[in-house]
């Protein structure tokens, strides 16, 4: 009867420790996903209010659209299953916003380089989230794994704006030399 006792509370722990495992990785990638939105959406409405590029403030303002609705859906996410999320930047991510508006000379630039920065973290936050058994909530994997489009939308026009590109143009296209003369007989055939 002991040995039955036992292996009863063996089993029973080993139960307990992976329902934590699984709470603990949906809530490690609840708090990371939101601190990342939270911090974009922070630097959007900085950049609305310090840069005076268009192409920057554009950006900045889809950073604010989308992202709050990311944001929104993991809050309800959280509020359905009782997790508890910060509600307010980490002190990490608050030093970035604080450093970035230090930047009075070269702001512009280095906002740009902390979406690319930002972009490739959360892009990989969950492309990793999609993919994780940890998290048993299926639907939500899936949730996470259908965001990763738009998050490589997002990384992909911060490049664009870093290599001197603008929203509107998207990324500059690359032309070799070899096209170049094809490109001149085709527009010389048309005249």
């Amino acid at each position: 009867m002991k040995k039955y006792l036992v292996g009863i509370v063996m089993v029973l722990g080993i139960l307990t420790i992976m329902a934590f495992k699984q709470i603990d990785a949906t809530l490690d990638f609840v708090n990371k996903a939101s601190m990342a939105n939270r911090f974009e959406i922070a630097a959007a409405n900085q950049a609305l209010t310090i840069s005076s590029n268009e192409g920057i403030k554009k950006f900045a303002q889809q950073m604010i659209d989308e992202h709050q609705t990311i944001l929104d859906e993991l809050a309800a996410y959280a509020k359905s299953k009782d997790l508890m999320v910060m509600d307010n930047l980490d002190d990490k991510h608050q030093g970035k916003l604080d450093s970035l508006k230090n930047e009075t000379d070269n702001y512009d630039q280095r906002f740009k380089q902390a979406m690319v920065k930002s972009h490739e973290k959360a892009v990989k936050l969950f492309t990793d989230a999609s993919n994780d058994k940890a998290i048993t909530d299926s639907t939500f994997r899936e949730w996470a794994g259908s965001k990763i489009g738009l998050l490589n939308d997002h990384l992909e026009k911060a490049k664009a704006l870093s290599n001197g590109g603008s929203l509107k143009d998207g990324p500059k296209p690359v032309i070799n030399d070899t096209l170049k003369p094809k490109l001149k007989k085709t527009k010389e055939s048309n005249d």
